[in-house]
């Protein structure tokens, strides 16, 4: 096992670790960097000292739910425990339950600061859309909606309080207050809803081959190499089969560009069923493909090599095309931890099988 540097642990994806419960959750919420986690963290600290300033100078504290030396202790209580997330997160960048915990931590703090604000339209309003707005655009959907539905509650809540002293006394005003804010928060998370699903199309559709439907290039690298990662961390091992069409350019020229894009479309089918659940399947480029197997060693790879050459030539005879597949195999880590040294001792297994065919 290779030796990582803090840096590098902080920026590796960790594996949902505990039960079914806790791994699913950390998949939606495990996607803030601790880049971007160290930016909501100097936030929180802006936002807090504001809100000290704010209280302390700009007005005659005079709230009847909590004095003014609680309201600062209460605040200093908060550095405290943004400090401690801070420490944590470096440490820790991704943790699902952490995640959320700040959250609702923040959304208690801004209530009670809401709760003492003495305007009418209380200005301490405004940070909670910046806890939607930042654990929606940093964990996606679902992060977003429990902020919004945070956000609403403990909003209504406090305004409530706020207006009535107590809960046995609504006015007809918060009433409806307490109406349109759920609305409100209703039509927002509709609106993120479609915001997110077509990001998600765009994404998907961006990583794919047009033709084949296969992972693109791009995409390939950047999948296979989060793979590739887990063999220097002790899984198991990896098998890389470089497949590419002989004599392809016969089909086009003999049979026309349709037809060699059914093989194409049809070679690329049969590598999506001799592949698991976790495998990748791309298009490296023209008539070239790229297979990456989890968890295999030689003889798997061999055998699906094989199964690979066997549904093909099966195919292809029926149709009369004088084409077939090579196939060069590379392992992790017996041929490298990366997936361009992978690439290159497939390519030279692949050649010499070439060189054979000729000879």
């Amino acid at each position: 096992m290779t030796y990582q540097s803090a840096n590098q642990r902080r920026n590796t994806d960790q594996k949902p670790k505990g039960p079914r419960w806790l791994k699913e959750m950390n998949r939606d919420w495990l996607q803030a960097s601790w880049e971007e986690q160290r930016l909501q963290f100097i936030l929180r600290y802006i936002v807090v000292t504001l809100c000290l300033v704010y209280f302390n100078f700009f007005f005659h504290y005079a709230s009847p739910w909590l004095k003014l030396t609680t309201l600062n202790l209460l605040f200093c209580v908060y550095y405290l425990w943004n400090s401690l997330m801070v420490w944590h997160a470096y440490h820790v960048p991704r943790h699902a339950l952490r995640f959320r915990l700040t959250m609702w931590v923040d959304l208690v703090f801004v209530s009670i600061a809401v709760l003492s604000d003495p305007f009418v339209v209380p200005l301490t309003l405004l940070i909670y859309v910046m806890i939607v707005l930042g654990n929606g655009m940093r964990y996606g959907l679902r992060s977003f909606a429990e902020a919004l539905i945070g956000s609403f509650i403990s909003g209504m809540v406090a305004l409530t309080l706020r207006y009535n002293t107590s809960f046995t006394d609504v006015s007809g005003g918060v009433i409806f207050l307490n109406i349109f804010g759920g609305i409100t928060a209703v039509y927002a998370y509709f609106l993120m809803r479609r915001l997110e699903v077509s990001r998600l199309h765009l994404e998907q559709t961006s990583r794919l081959d047009p033709l084949t439907g296969l992972l693109n290039r791009a995409a390939l690298f950047s999948d296979a190499r989060q793979i590739l990662e887990r063999v220097d961390e002790g899984y198991a091992g990896i098998a890389l089969l470089f497949v590419d069409m002989d004599r392809f350019k016969l089909v086009n020229d003999n049979h026309g560009h349709a037809a060699g894009d059914q093989v194409l479309t049809v070679l690329a089918d049969i590598l999506r069923k001799v592949t698991r659940r976790g495998d990748l399947a791309a298009r490296y480029g023209g008539d070239e493909f790229i297979v990456v197997l989890r968890e295999a060693v030689q003889e798997h790879a061999e055998r699906v090599k094989v199964r690979i050459q066997e549904v093909f030539d099966e195919w292809v005879a029926k149709r009369h095309y004088d084409v077939s597949l090579s196939i060069g195999i590379a392992l992790s880590p017996e041929q490298g931890t990366t997936l361009e040294s992978l690439l290159h001792h497939a390519d030279q297994h692949l050649y010499r099988q070439k060189q054979g065919l000729a000879e």
